[in-house]
């Protein structure tokens, strides 16, 4: 109960909003932007007499030379001797709906009732009249009872319908014989259950009372002949009549007053011609005016003024041309505009941001495209500064009101300027930066401007005319951002300036004098964003922190090219930049990116806005995209969503005291309020427009191999049989929204298809090969493209027998099968021993096999190790060869050295001068110390260890008693050194190592027969 309650709100909240856009549109003098339709696109003539929405979804499009159905991908025509789908006459004046969905056409011959289900219709034929006329061309119908309908026409009078739904064929339709025997009539409002109002070409309205069959004649204006072309519900009590000679006419029918409004050459705000087609009227009680060569009009019912769309050659997006023939607003908002000879204008509906461009046939309208800063003042007047264009001021009716602000010679001298910034400070002046005209102020209360450039200050305080920024700071003092000139600081009291540049000499310093941005933080810290970095300065200290881009620090900035900064509301810094945005760490002091990959729709950030919930909208080069801070995700919004341009200008942005965001772009200003924002996809109807077999579209009742396939429309069709060999299958599908979204789609076969397939390009179809019999379900989905668990809004599913073919049936699978058993049974009994034969051979021949094998693996092992035993033995000779070499040379150089030092020592004995022999005995005492042996031995253990391993440590385990000269005396005899070289290398005699060796053996308690160094190889 509560979410009906809940979705009942949500859909009153949504008509509300409708309706209160399309108010919101006409009374800010809306540009509105049209796109067309032609014959190219698929309508079969340009002349559109009528446009219908019907209960479904479809647009329906009556033409001078066929009638077609638009799914918002395709058209369906209906035509003359077009089979099943034939109308009686191709001239399409009239589209209803009634009560109970059933779809009338009115021709300029037949009534057509639509068959959706088999997407046909059933002909109702007028009687010739006395002159065997049959040329009654149904102009207008509307139910009066369950069963009984008007049917207007224009020659042929007013007809009564009484419709019998079980068989139409049967239906009654009588002409009604009114006094004075009126033939053309033009038009039928249905006020209320009980009362009709009919209008005639040229004899007034009709009232007719349903519950008493009354008539009543009332003639609106003296003149007879007033042709009257449409009538229909305005306010409360009121008719909008709609004339071919005298605009339009506003009936009381309470009161019988009328009034006229009709068009007046000097005031541009009057209906913009007096002959009238059409009329589509809101709930709102304002209505839409469809004119014969005044082009589409707009009327405010409450302020009774016109606003008027018109065609204009220079403009592409205008309407096709002024000739306006039928006008409906579907469900989405969107404006359908039929023309003579034009086609259809369409105005997508765009309920969620709204635009100002630049158009000569508007006067106000910007004088250039490109809107470079943007203000509101404290007035309430917005100033949009352009790039060649000036200033442009708007007052809160949205009229230009810069002639009332500024003199002539000051609006002549900067009409033709590019104007990059606009601030209005704490005293209210209003302070305006253009390119390479310096920055002027503005003070509203005595509208004096006074100039501050290269060529006005005397000095040489300002020598950058460029200006793109300004900021105020807590004294009062006016920053100003230059391109290429630092920074200007603007004391107002004295007028004097101070500046702040670049100083390649100094580490405090700002990075670039290219300034993007200034902005003041929660702690006092000024941001300035150049075109080389971020900068953040202390204006206590006077001290610059630069921030730039290192590729090898994860934590720095993105991009050296900084275009905007911003401080939320949580005190974190964010900074735009030209690749990627930037979320700043006090902390840590780094920076957190964010990408296209990350959710953006472009890396180039050119300025940052945050809404009153604390979201940041961030304006890129291809679209505007808020990201939501708690969950770190992006919503993106581009041209389908209603935006005029996906390009925006840097720091082209402002939020006033209301909520509402502008934002300037290469095409114009864009402005909404983020609250206001839409949910971008809408729950679309889902339906499945096509089904093809190779590729060839199926006709309702056709016999394909001898089975009908659709028996109904596809559309509403729940489930299909198809033959075995119907092996190609193809199904096209479509949302029923004409907003141009770019939609997403998934589908999936279900018992075929494992997962989700996406329509990632917009195919809108889908082929299905060899499928086997089987039954299957094919779902196609219109999911929600920004949210990431991809909620399904609606979809389409269509039920897919395949039908087996007569060789894939049980009963022939069983005979097949029995056949089979009987076969093989007796080519089993034949073969059964020959088979015991050829198993006995084969495991006689298997059993010697696999003996061979193991006898040929076996032998392959052996060699293997063997191998690998002498491979080792050769590495570790090899190892051990080096190692004696090592070893030898060390004993070859003790030799050396020992002789060396005997002669010095007999030399010593013959020097008489004392100096003399001092150093021939420090000579004799460095070789003494080179005779030891402890780093010899650290030189020969490292490389023992090499070759043995741990041959040491275990020695060392084992025999823990050991001294060093005793393991050292160990690696030697292991490495079988002769006694000599043995004695060399421990610096003893060679008695001594026999001393030795007879000592070692005691400690290991060999018997005097085995070999010591045997032994050691064993350890």
């Amino acid at each position: 109960m509560y979410r009906t309650i809940y979705r009942f709100q949500i859909l009153c909240l949504g008509i509300c909003l409708y309706f209160a856009t399309l108010q919101l549109i006409c009374a800010r003098n809306f540009q509105l932007i049209f796109e067309r339709i032609n014959v190219g696109d698929g309508l079969p003539n340009s002349i559109v007499n009528c446009i219908f929405k019907d209960s479904r979804g479809y647009i329906w499009i009556g033409t001078e030379d066929g009638l077609v159905r638009y799914d918002s991908r395709s058209f369906r025509l209906y035509k003359e001797n077009n089979g099943a789908q034939s109308i009686l006459h191709n001239a399409i004046l009239l589209l209803y709906e009634d009560e109970d969905s059933l779809f009338w056409v009115g021709t300029r011959r037949s009534l057509e009732l639509y068959n959706r289900e088999k997407d046909s219709f059933i002909h109702f034929k007028f009687f010739p009249d006395a002159n065997n006329n049959v040329f009654k061309q149904v102009t207008s119908l509307s139910r009066i009872s369950e069963n009984e309908y008007f049917i207007a026409t224009d020659g042929g009078g007013l007809y009564k319908l009484k419709l019998n739904k079980n068989k139409p064929e049967s239906s009654v339709l009588n002409r009604i014989k009114l006094q004075g025997g009126y033939t053309r009539f033009s038009s039928i409002y249905k006020e209320n259950n009980n009362t009709l109002w009919i209008a005639t070409y040229n004899h007034g309205i009709f009232k007719y009372t349903v519950s008493t069959n009354q008539w009543k004649s009332i003639q609106i204006s003296e003149n007879d002949d007033l042709e009257i072309r449409i009538i229909t519900g305005g306010k409360p009590d009121h008719l909008y009549i709609g004339t071919y000679s005298r605009g339009l006419c506003i009936y009381n029918t309470r009161t019988g007053q009328y009034r006229f409004f009709t068009h007046d050459p000097e005031n541009p705000g009057s209906i913009p011609s007096n002959r009238i087609w059409t009329i589509f009227s809101e709930k709102t009680g304002n209505c839409w005016i469809g004119t014969d060569g005044g082009g589409l009009s707009y009327f405010d019912a409450m302020k009774e003024s016109f606003i008027t769309y018109k065609y204009l050659g220079f403009d592409n997006k205008s309407l096709s041309n002024n000739a306006v023939h039928a006008i409906t607003i579907d469900r989405e908002g969107n404006l359908w505009t039929g023309h003579f000879h034009g086609g259809i204008s369409l105005s997508r509906g765009k309920p969620n941001f709204y635009s100002l461009g630049s158009n000569p046939g508007y006067s106000n309208s910007l004088d250039n495209m490109l809107v470079t800063a943007i203000l509101k003042d404290n007035n309430g007047n917005l100033w949009v500064g352009t790039d060649g264009g000036g200033i442009n001021i708007f007052d809160k009716n949205w009229n230009r009101i810069e002639k009332s602000i500024f003199t002539p010679a000051f609006i002549e001298n900067i009409k033709n300027k590019s104007v990059l910034a606009l601030y209005q400070d704490s005293k209210s002046f209003i302070w305006i930066g253009t390119y390479l005209d310096g920055f002027y102020r503005y003070d509203p209360k005595t509208k004096q401007i006074k100039k501050y450039s290269s060529r006005t200050v005397k000095s040489n305080d300002i020598t950058n005319d460029d200006i793109r920024c300004f900021f105020e700071d807590k004294e009062g003092n006016l920053w100003v951002g230059t391109n290429g000139g630092g920074i200007y600081i603007l004391n107002p009291k004295t007028d004097a300036i101070t500046k702040i540049v670049r100083d390649l000499n100094a580490s405090n310093s700002i990075s670039l004098d290219w300034i993007r941005d200034i902005m003041a933080d929660s702690y006092g810290y000024i941001w300035i964003a150049t075109a080389f970095g971020l900068n953040a300065y202390d204006p206590v200290k006077k001290q610059f922190i630069n921030y730039f881009q290192d590729k090898s620090d994860r934590g720095s900035l993105s991009d050296n090219m900084v275009l905007s900064v911003h401080e939320d509301r949580n005190r974190t810094i964010w900074v735009g930049t030209s690749n990627g945005l930037n979320k700043f760490n006090r902390t840590s002091n780094t920076f957190s990116k964010f990408y296209i990959q990350d959710g953006l729709p472009d890396n180039t950030i050119a300025s940052i806005l945050e809404d009153n919930k604390g979201n940041l909208w961030l304006s890129t080069n291809i679209g505007l995209s808020m990201l939501d801070i708690s969950k770190n995700k992006f919503t993106n919004y581009n041209k389908s969503d209603g935006l005029l341009s996906l390009s925006f200008i840097e720091n082209a942005s402002y939020k006033d005291d209301a909520g509402n965001f502008y934002l300037g772009s290469i095409d114009g200003l864009i402005y909404f309020h983020p609250d206001s924002i839409l949910k971008k996809q809408l729950s679309s109807p889902v339906i499945i427009t096509r089904l093809l077999l190779y590729n060839k579209t199926v006709q309702i009742d056709e016999k394909i191999d001898g089975l009908v396939i659709l028996e109904k429309d596809i559309s509403i069709t729940r489930k299909i049989r198809l033959k075995y060999k119907h092996n190609v299958v193809s199904l096209d599908y479509t949302a029923l929204s004409f907003r141009n979204l770019s939609s997403k789609y998934r589908y999936r076969l279900n018992g075929f298809d494992a997962d989700w397939n996406y329509d990632l390009n917009g195919k809108q179809s889908v082929t299905y090969t060899n499928l086997k019999p089987g039954n299957y379900t094919f779902v196609v989905q219109l999911i929600d493209y920004e949210n990431v668990e991809e909620i399904p809004l609606n979809e389409a599913k269509l039920d897919i027998t395949i039908i087996p073919p007569f060789w894939m049936r049980n009963w022939f699978r069983g005979i097949v099968i029995i056949s089979l058993l009987f076969f093989a049974y007796s080519w089993y009994r034949r073969r059964l021993t020959e088979w015991q034969k050829q198993k006995e051979d084969l495991k006689r021949k298997m059993l010697e096999d696999k003996l061979k094998n193991e006898k040929e693996q076996m032998q392959l092992r052996e060699e293997k190790l063997k191998a690998e035993v002498e491979k080792q033995d050769a590495l570790m000779n090899l190892k051990n060869s080096q190692l004696i070499s090592y070893a030898l040379q060390l004993t070859h150089k003790n030799d050396i050295l020992r002789n060396i030092n005997s002669k010095l020592t007999q030399f010593i004995k013959s020097i008489k001068t004392d100096e003399l022999k001092k150093g021939i005995i420090e000579l004799s005492d460095t070789i003494n110390n080179e005779f030891r042996t402890d780093k010899d031995w650290e030189r020969f253990e490292k490389h023992f260890n090499e070759v043995h391993g741990d041959y040491i440590k275990r020695l060392k385990r084992e025999y823990p008693d050991l001294s060093l000269t005793y393991l050292k005396l160990c690696t030697y005899l292991k490495l079988d050194l002769s006694t000599k070289e043995i004695a060399s290398l421990l610096n003893i005699s060679t008695r001594g190592v026999e001393k030795a060796r007879s000592r070692l053996r005691k400690k290991f308690n060999i018997d005097r027969t085995e070999n010591l160094t045997a032994f050691l190889n064993k350890i």
